[in-house]
């Protein structure tokens, strides 16, 4: 069964939509380990990508290259992230969903998982750059997605 995530791609979301690709580094700059980079190394074909920037849904992807190691890219350098870093190939369907209609939900505990939850508990997403999602954030954000490409409500 192929897997869905959210990325949140604030510092690096023009770079990453143009070449199609997600690119985080393997480790925090103090070398230490981080959920949201490690999860990059899970990344299949097949799996769904939410990409988000700043509280909208920019785009929905497919991953077209399981994640290979690769160093970061020059065009990231300024970003402040270590040098060795995980990249996935993409396809990019651009779309234009706004989050914050949607914070009630998203907060709602019965709604996130315990641990490593995409959404905190106000509804905004958490502090990370890559979270797997649950069936019932999936289930929403395909609502969603058809309410946008449709432009019909799903209730």
């Amino acid at each position: 069964m192929k897997k869905w995530y959210l990325v949140s791609q604030n510092k690096s979301h023009q770079y990453e939509f143009n070449k199609q690709i997600l690119w985080s580094p393997k480790r925090k700059r103090d070398g230490s380990r981080a959920y949201s980079y490690d999860c990059m190394q899970s990344l299949k074909v097949g799996d769904i990508i939410v990409n988000v920037y700043h509280q909208h849904i920019m785009g929905i992807s497919v991953v077209i290259k399981d994640a290979y190691s690769q160093p970061r890219p020059v065009e990231l350098n300024n970003k402040g992230w270590a040098s060795e870093g995980w990249q996935v190939d993409l396809k990019i369907k651009r779309v234009q969903i706004p989050l914050a209609p949607e914070r009630s939900f998203f907060a709602d505990s019965n709604n996130r998982k315990q641990r490593h939850d995409a959404f905190n508990t106000n509804g905004t997403i958490n502090q990370g750059y890559l979270f797997e999602l649950n069936q019932i954030e999936i289930s929403h954000i395909k609502d969603l997605l058809l309410t946008f490409f449709l432009d019909i409500e799903i209730k």
